[in-house]
């Protein structure tokens, strides 16, 4: 049955997703970028298809400039 239960979860993993919300301040007004769509204002985010550690800034960067124009 072990065998059975280890096949299993080696193929069905589930995804594991991160959303990363940014606030990114303007360089020399007291403002913070939002964007919009349909009336509706938001921070930037990103979906990330992977685990990521909350602590490690050059992973979060790595994933947010590219899908951001940066």
């Amino acid at each position: 049955m072990l065998f059975v239960n280890q096949a299993i979860a080696k193929f069905f993993q589930p995804k594991w997703e991160s959303y990363l919300y940014v606030i990114l301040p303007h360089p020399t007004e007291a403002k913070i970028l939002m964007l919009s769509e349909r009336g509706s204002y938001f921070l930037p985010h990103v979906r990330v298809n992977k685990s990521i550690d909350y602590a490690n800034f050059i992973t979060i960067k790595s994933e947010i400039e590219p899908e951001l124009g940066f």
